[in-house]
């Protein structure tokens, strides 16, 4: 999944991403700052939002567009 399509799935809102994915603010902000979510994040995201969003092995980090 890229940075786009999970700030889009919770209405473009970083702290909705946080309070529904159980995270912290600078989880989220680390992944702005890097231009990618980690792949172990990513995995981990797919099995609580039961497959709504995908891991994407495909995706390297020079391959996703950066939210600011």
């Amino acid at each position: 999944m890229t940075l786009d399509e999970i700030y889009n799935a919770y209405g473009r809102n970083w702290s909705n991403v946080c309070r529904e994915l159980k995270l912290g603010k600078n989880t989220t902000s680390s992944w702005v700052k890097k231009g990618y979510i980690p792949m172990h994040t990513q995995l981990r995201i797919e099995k609580a939002t039961n497959g709504k969003l995908l891991a994407d092995v495909t995706l390297n980090k020079e391959s996703q567009h950066v939210i600011k």
